[in-house]
């Protein structure tokens, strides 16, 4: 019988797409269906389901943050268009990934799917996905397994501005000493400050949260496996002596 347990993966815009490239749906099709497999094999081998997420990436993700930065010049029709425009590609988007994800883990395994960067929340604002899966957990009250963010980056950086200082491993919700400087994000979403936000928040649903390089999919394989993983661990006591 399949297990009740099941663990929650967001694969992030920026493994998804090249964001250098704000118009064509460019994704690293090679690596987003090893991504799938590794996850895949994983439920398979512990019986477990997987609430797959993703990103936008620069698909929908570029015509958002012109549309925030610009709304204000659009006319009623232009915004309504836009509007149309920025939802059709996130669902663009999210049929390649659903279909891929479909062969390589199954039905079967796939508890569910959330991607943000669809809808949005004042003038100023789009959903992201984090708060998409924020939203789920409150909603459905279930705890899973772990979270696991695939991100293009190795994981929260002491200091976004000078990388050579390295990542922090291990943040924890009451740790008030860790200083980071995020620097200023051109991401709509916030960029990885947001996505630092709502992961202490999503602690409440998941002991077990990582952000890591998702462009590295061993790294996605060694987490599973439980190996030692290179990235940035966020939960609510430290494991350390």
């Amino acid at each position: 019988m399949l297990s009740n347990k099941f663990i929650t993966v967001k694969i992030g815009g920026s493994v998804l797409t090249d964001k250098k490239n704000p118009t064509d749906l460019n994704i690293n099709l090679d690596l987003l269906r090893g991504v799938l497999r590794i996850i895949g094999n994983f439920c398979l081998e512990k019986n477990v389901k997987v609430l797959l997420c993703h990103g936008a990436g620069n698909y929908g993700h570029t015509k958002a943050k012109y549309f925030l930065e610009n709304q204000a010049k659009l006319s009623k029709s232009e915004k309504s268009e836009m509007l149309k425009e920025i939802a059709e590609d996130v669902q663009t988007l999210h049929k390649v990934v659903k279909n891929i994800a479909t062969e390589e883990i199954g039905e079967k395994y796939i508890l569910g799917f959330e991607y943000g960067d669809v809808c949005f929340k004042g003038p100023k604002n789009i959903i992201s996905t984090e708060e998409k899966i924020l939203s789920f957990f409150e909603k459905s009250k279930l705890k899973t397994e772990q979270i696991i963010f695939l991100s293009d980056q190795d994981g929260i950086y002491k200091d976004f501005r000078n990388m050579q200082l390295g990542i922090i491993t291990e943040i924890v919700l009451s740790d008030t000493n860790n200083e980071i400087y995020f620097g200023k994000s051109s991401d709509a979403t916030g960029g990885m400050k947001q996505k630092l936000e709502m992961a202490l928040k999503l602690l409440k649903y998941s002991e077990n949260i990582w952000i890591i390089n998702g462009l590295i999919p061993q790294s996605l394989n060694e987490l599973l496996k439980g190996s030692k993983t290179y990235g940035t661990k966020i939960q609510t006591i430290s494991n350390r002596i």
